[in-house]
């Protein structure tokens, strides 16, 4: 930690230990980019190089026939249709991933959710991601430790109000941020939110070598769990991440310090494991991660481990609106039958590495 006046400058690093994504929503479709099966490998084309490939070589109107005839083998159309080279190939895709069992004991193909790049290719992390898993879990620790919850007033969901896609009890989090008074007319603004007294830098660049492929499983109540056909590249287990936060004490006045995170982190952890964790029994070859170091980052870990419904409303009430959101989102998975189960989400969000079932994006953090 380095001290500039009333700045405590941390390095905190983060450990990977589930697999973590940290998506921008782009994909990749079936048909842009190379499996080959024997090598347990996905190869990424870069857009830049095959473009003047396809130019120079006059294979333009090739490419364009090949993407409206639903072919889904690019390394087929490079080889057999272009004609190239295994050179020519990996000089066009350079960038390979351990697919693992991602893509399906009979290599069946879907879409890759790609990690976060910088616009020179690098991945990494935004401070913003991990401001805003700080965030959560400062505010679900406040919410627990009041002990006077009466002014907390529960509305009942109305099914009539579904369509609108919103939560019938929304949570105010301008009650617990709102503490600089800087703009005394409209506590709600932003200026008045201790969290300015917070900067946190995007990470430094994750090396292309920490990344796997990953299939989406989820997990249900009784221990049962199938696969989904969502495929995310997510940096391994045991990764180090490392960012630098500023803590403004002038802004903060001792509100929030390292020590503070990491016991409000400890906090969520706990909750987590509680409140949500419990409520599922894990198949034999499911690992749990999660200690009192740890918090949730990026998608994937699920909607418990980023809203405040738990621990704002209460466990009862929160699941009557967390279920009745969900129904309204994903009618056709029936959220309403989460009342007889218990708990909303009614799944665990999971995938598989090295023959065994991990949560998605839990991260040990430290401060130095």
């Amino acid at each position: 930690m380095k001290e500039q006046n009333h700045l405590r400058v941390y390095d905190l690093t983060l450990t990977v230990q589930s697999p973590l994504f940290v998506g921008t929503g782009r994909s990749l479709a079936k048909n842009e980019y190379l499996y080959d099966p024997n090598r347990g490998k996905v190869s990424f084309v870069d857009e830049q190089a095959f473009l003047s490939l396809l130019a120079n070589r006059g294979l333009v109107n090739k490419y364009e026939e090949y993407i409206l005839s639903g072919d889904t083998s690019l390394f087929r159309f490079l080889r057999n249709t272009c004609g190239l080279s295994p050179r020519d190939i990996d000089q066009i895709a350079p960038r390979t991933i351990q697919a693992g069992n991602a893509m399906g004991e009979n290599g069946n193909k879907a879409q890759i959710y790609s990690f976060q790049r910088s616009s020179a290719g690098r991945a990494y992390i935004p401070g913003s991601s991990l401001k805003g898993a700080l965030r959560t879990v400062w505010l679900a620790a406040r919410m627990l430790e009041e002990e006077n919850h009466s002014d907390r007033r529960f509305h009942q969901p109305d099914p009539n109000r579904a369509n609108k896609r919103r939560p019938t009890n929304p949570i105010p989090e301008e009650n617990y941020v709102s503490l600089l008074n800087c703009n005394e007319e409209r506590r709600s603004d932003a200026v008045n939110s201790i969290f300015r007294g917070i900067s946190v830098s995007d990470s430094e660049p994750i090396s292309d070598r920490a990344f796997i492929l990953c299939r989406k499983w989820d997990i249900h109540p009784s221990g049962g769990a199938h696969s989904i056909n969502l495929i995310r590249e997510c940096v391994r287990p045991g990764t180090t991440i490392r960012f630098h936060v500023t803590l403004d004490q002038f802004l903060l006045n001792q509100r929030i310090t390292a020590k503070s995170l990491m016991a409000d982190i400890a906090i969520f952890a706990q909750f987590y494991r509680e409140h949500y964790l419990s409520h599922f029994t894990l198949p034999e070859h499911a690992v749990d991660p999660l200690n009192d170091r740890c918090l949730f980052l990026g998608g994937g870990p699920g909607l418990f481990s980023k809203s405040l419904a738990y621990p704002y409303w209460g466990d009862d009430d929160a699941l009557r609106d967390v279920s009745a959101f969900l129904n309204a989102f994903f009618p056709q998975h029936k959220h309403d039958n989460d009342l007889d189960r218990g708990i909303s989400p009614r799944t665990l969000k999971y995938t598989e590495y090295n023959g065994l079932l991990y949560p998605f994006g839990i991260c040990e953090v430290s401060f130095q």
